[in-house]
């Protein structure tokens, strides 16, 4: 069964008189299937026919807010082809979402408002009375709020260049971990801030960072990959910590709320010889990203 992939789907009711009865369904495709091969089926023989244009969204891990996946969206117009929106590449394949027991597919049907495509000229009318235009003004390169924009809009180019920077000095420092001091304290000491860290995307991450060869997708790398790609279990233990913190770098901007698990990320760097850009010294909890954007347009 190693070459299937199994796909349990079920649908929200569509206030059709029909809220006792169940739509859940087990679907097995073949390892190849695309997401694509999903929507089309939902498509065409999941979703029912509704009198009027009809909207659908399509996610995985419904039950789960934290872990939630938005996969496409499906209009079926009452005059017309239906139309699918992709959230991801057409070729994405349904194994490298897929979990151990399977794919959780759940189909929530848009009501009113919401279950069709809308033209421009129909928000328009739509939009309330009292509802005004908007004021645009033209600004010099001269006026402070400008500059400070334009400020921000440079820190967060910044941040991004960092990316592959910080990551290499990770993937040298992982290599020459026996010289690394506390590293088992580290990893000990921080455990309990792994939680929804370390995951199929962060282990991908590490895949990627250290040429890792997986039997299967990337996202499903194991820690003994990891293992015989480093040739010692205690750089693989450090490598998937410290991808698992790089990965949660990506959700969170150095705009937003302090968080725990970063602060203890970049403060080992930091302790290991990392040193902390202005950015990343907001991330870090060191400083404000008011003090950050001030300092920046000071110089």
């Amino acid at each position: 069964m190693d070459d299937t992939v199994i796909v349990h789907i079920d649908r929200a009711s569509v206030a059709m008189g029909d809220d006792v009865r169940t739509h859940e369904e087990v679907w097995t495709y073949r390892s190849s299937a695309t997401l694509d091969d999903l929507l089309v089926d939902i498509a065409t023989s999941y979703v029912p026919p509704i009198s009027g244009d009809a909207g659908w969204t399509v996610h995985a891990n419904a039950h789960d807010d934290a872990r939630r996946r938005h996969l496409g969206m499906i209009y079926r117009p009452v005059h017309g082809d239906d139309i699918a929106c992709r959230v991801r590449d057409h070729d994405t394949l349904l194994a490298t979402m897929a979990a151990t027991t399977g794919l959780d597919v759940y189909v929530t049907y848009l009501t009113w408002e919401l279950k069709r495509p809308a033209t421009i000229e129909e928000l328009h009318a739509a939009r309330s009375s009292r509802s005004g235009t908007i004021r645009r003004t033209r600004v010099a390169d001269s006026d402070a709020e400008h500059r400070r924009w334009r400020t921000v809009r440079s820190l967060r180019q910044l941040d991004a260049d960092l990316i592959p920077w910080r990551r290499a000095w990770i993937r040298d420092a992982v290599r020459d971990t026996p010289r690394l001091p506390d590293v088992d304290e580290f990893v000990a000491a921080h455990l309990d801030l792994l939680h929804d860290r370390l995951c199929p995307a962060s282990m991908a991450l590490a895949a990627d960072l250290f040429e890792v060869t997986t039997a299967e997708s990337r996202y499903q790398a194991r820690g003994a990959d990891l293992i015989a790609a480093l040739g010692d279990p205690r750089a693989a233990t450090l490598a998937m910590v410290l991808t698992a913190f790089e990965w949660t770098m990506t959700q969170k901007s150095w705009e937003d709320e302090v968080d725990a698990g970063v602060v203890a990320y970049l403060g080992r760097l930091e302790r290991w010889g990392y040193r902390l850009s202005p950015v990343e010294q907001a991330y870090a909890g060191r400083r404000s990203a008011s003090d950050v954007i001030d300092e920046a347009r000071a110089t």
